[in-house]
This record gives C-alpha cells, sequence and structure tokens, in this order.
C-alpha cells in the first residue's frame, strides 16, 4: 500500500494549521500592543477637558480686556497670557502621551511582517499604514495648536504695551485668525484619521 501521497496531504495540512496559529498568535499580539496605545492615550481625555474649562476662562478675560476700568483691563491681560501658558503647560501631557504611544506602536511592526497568510497580512499592515499617518498628522496638529496659542499670547503681551496701537492690534487678531484656520483644517484630518484607525481595527480584530 502505498500511503505517500497521504502523509504528504496531512504533513501540507500541518503545514497549514502551523501557519493559521502562528498568524493568529502575531495579530494578538499585534493588538495587544495597538490596546497598550490606546492606554498611553488615556489621558489625552483629561487634558481635552481642561482646556475646555481654560477656553472658557479665556473668552470671560477677553470680555474684561474691553473694560473702561484700566485696573480690570490690566489683571485681564496678566490673567490672558497666564490662561495661555497653562493651555500650553496642559497640551503638552498629550504630545508626552503621544510620544509614549508611538513608542510602543513602533514595537508592534515585527509582528505584521511575521503574519505569513496575504489577506491577513494586508489587513493589519492598513491598520499600521493608518496609525502612521495618525502620529504624523498629531504632530502637525501640535504644531498649529501652539501656534494658534502663542500668537494668542503675543497680541495680549502687546495690549500690555503703553504704545500699543489698533493698527497693531489688528495685525495681531489676523495672525491668530490665520493660525485657527490652520488648526481647524489639521484637526478636521486628524479627526477622519481616527475614525479611519476605528474602521481598519475593527477589520483586523476578525482575525484573532
Amino acid at each position: 500500500m502505498k500511503f505517500g501521497k497521504t502523509i504528504a496531504v496531512v504533513l501540507a495540512s500541518s503545514v497549514l494549521l502551523a501557519g493559521c496559529t502562528t498568524d493568529k498568535k502575531e495579530i494578538k499580539a499585534y493588538l495587544k500592543q495597538v490596546d497598550k496605545i490606546k492606554d498611553d492615550e488615556e489621558p489625552i481625555k483629561t487634558v481635552g477637558k481642561k482646556i475646555a474649562e481654560l477656553d472658557e476662562k479665556k473668552k470671560k478675560l477677553t470680555e474684561d480686556v474691553n473694560s473702561k476700568d484700566t485696573a480690570v483691563r490690566g489683571k485681564a491681560v496678566k490673567d490672558l497670557i497666564k490662561n495661555a501658558d497653562d493651555r500650553l503647560k496642559e497640551f503638552e501631557k498629550e504630545e508626552d502621551a503621544i510620544k509614549k504611544s508611538e513608542q510602543d506602536f513602533k514595537k508592534a511592526k515585527s509582528h505584521v511582517d511575521n503574519i505569513d497568510n496575504d489577506v491577513k497580512r494586508k489587513e493589519v499592515k492598513q491598520l499600521d499604514d493608518v496609525l502612521k499617518e495618525k502620529y504624523k498628522l498629531h504632530g502637525e496638529y501640535s504644531k498649529a495648536y501652539k501656534n494658534a496659542v502663542n500668537s494668542e499670547k503675543t497680541l495680549f503681551k502687546y495690549l500690555n504695551q503703553n504704545d500699543a496701537t489698533q493698527q497693531g492690534v489688528n495685525e495681531k487678531s489676523k495672525a491668530i485668525e490665520q493660525n485657527y484656520k490652520k488648526l481647524k483644517e489639521v484637526s478636521e484630518k486628524y479627526t477622519k484619521v481616527l475614525n479611519k484607525v476605528g474602521k481598519e481595527k475593527q477589520d483586523v480584530d476578525q482575525f484573532k
């Protein structure tokens, strides 16, 4: 009796099963790192709430800047400069969280290369690429945010000068407007890529 063909089929099946098991293991390991990224970025929620509170305070202080009372106006300007510094300091916590998250993300890369199945590897790579894009866009978002807040600081400091003119205020206000327009554009792109990350992760979750 010839068992050669049967044994060959069995062995081939074993190899395929081993490949499936290995892929599953690699995908699980990759997703574990992605979950770690999510944990790393948890402080961003608190940062968002704190900055929203500081933005509300800024609105109130901006009203006081137009006060006819010199003392009220002077204190408001001083408080606005501190408010801008507080927002920048708070935003640093978000940058630190993203930096830590990106370090953990880079550790996941090796698992993508170890996936044998082309379809599964392609799906995981799509998630990996979108996450790369997320970090790139956050870099742009950080720059735009800091530019916007710093341009506000420039105006607030200028308002404290005795030789401040309406023309000077208008120029600095225009710079703020342009910086916030840029921030809005980058922020919208960043939000879109975050939604894309969620969708791609759902696609990969089915292979766990």
